[in-house]
């Protein structure tokens, strides 16, 4: 019996030291995992699971000297087995009626001539990124229509593409010379309503381009600061500004007087160029002494 014992020890130990060693050589060496090159989280944006469809954006402003949209791919290499690799990639249209579809949005394809990839195929660099370039000619796009591109990972060196973050449609939008942030201050007045009449902001908001001299307030503009209530949409401000005169004009959905707003007969709303500041005064409803609001819109930054 002690002899049994004694051989079973020394089979144990044998044992423990081949499965030392063999975890040893695993961490010096190849797992075995493929290597796969994907597209990287900051190019995937908003990640869409059920479609293993990537969605990214970014905003340019006009500009007659071609702008550089940075794309990022990846590759991962199990234990640096693959130094680098070629990635290619290939226009895709068929993502953006994708997109649209499975997000009920309206993105047009955009135009060839407003862009170029700079080059399709990128090799990475030592960190494992390729960086891609879409020159947008951002003159030649339309201000007032959602524009994107599909792209697909189609091809990589000595590396498996993955199988669901290859995809993404990039979205591109062109900001006119007033899309920002800004600190809203202001007075609002709403006859007989001692609760909603009073002081606006100061607080930021944000105007979004609708052309190319038109912004919307995002956000809604309210009545007093200490009210609480949100005015009507049909009277959500927009600031068209004349590019020459720098005069600007207020509007709204809810179209012409009294049902949207217009701007205070012999007020001078304008843009000051110099500290990127919009004044502006409106009336909507039953008019002069009834419905007012006097805003004046100081830029902050850009809009992300």
């Amino acid at each position: 019996m002690k002899k049994i014992l004694y051989l079973s020890m020394i089979l144990l130990v044998g044992l423990s030291g081949c499965l030392k060693n063999t975890s040893t050589n695993f961490t010096q060496s190849a797992s075995g995992s493929p290597n796969t090159v994907q597209f990287a989280t900051s190019t995937l944006g908003q990640w869409i699971d059920t479609l293993r469809l990537g969605f990214s954006q970014t905003s340019v402003v006009p500009s007659a000297t071609p702008i550089p949209a940075p794309i990022y791919a990846e590759l991962q290499s199990s234990n640096a087995s693959l130094a680098s690799s070629a990635i290619t990639i290939a226009k895709t249209p068929a993502l953006v009626a994708i997109y649209n579809a499975a997000k009920l949005s309206n993105y047009q394809l955009l135009p060839d001539s407003t862009y170029s990839i700079v080059s399709t195929t990128v090799t990475t660099d030592a960190s494992g990124k390729a960086t891609f370039q879409l020159s947008l000619f951002s003159n030649k796009i339309d201000l007032t229509i959602p524009y994107a591109v599909g792209l697909t990972i189609s091809a990589a060196t000595g590396a498996t593409v993955s199988s669901n973050r290859s995809q993404v449609v990039f979205a591109v939008g062109v900001k006119n010379n007033y899309d920002g942030i800004y600190n809203l201050k202001g007075y609002i007045l709403r006859g007989g309503d001692a609760a909603l009449t009073g002081v606006v902001g100061p607080k930021e908001v944000t105007l979004k381009t609708l052309n190319g001299n038109d912004v919307v307030m995002v956000e809604n503009h309210g009545w007093s600061a200490t009210s609480g209530v949100g005015l009507a949409s049909s009277v959500q401000p927009s600031y068209s500004v004349n590019p020459v005169t720098f005069a600007v004009t207020t509007f709204s959905p809810g179209g012409a007087f009294p049902a949207g707003i217009m701007a205070i007969p012999g007020y001078p709303g304008r843009w000051n160029p110099a500290t990127k500041t919009i004044y502006a005064a409106s009336t909507w409803g039953g008019g002069l002494g009834v419905r007012e609001m006097y805003d004046t819109l100081t830029y902050l930054r850009p809009r992300p």
